[in-house]
């Protein structure tokens, strides 16, 4: 990963530990294409910022999204 750097330490309950990157991704859902920030990312998961890329449209808590990450 990214920087390889554990993005939380202390009571982490998570089943996979994340890790802080500088990536960024293109999230799809409901036919749109949205630029975001991947903040860090796990096995089980990523944590996505959407400042400065705000959607136009609101995403349904439980949608289907692909989310396509770039590394470089």
């Amino acid at each position: 990963m990214a920087h390889g750097k554990p993005a939380s330490s202390g009571n982490e309950r998570r089943r996979h530990p994340r890790t802080a990157t500088g990536f960024v991704a293109e999230l799809g859902a409901g036919g749109l294409r949205h630029e975001t920030r991947v903040v860090n990312l796990s096995f089980g998961g990523a944590l996505l910022d959407f400042r400065g890329f705000a959607p136009t449209t609101a995403i349904a808590v439980g949608a289907r999204v692909v989310v396509q990450i770039r590394s470089r």
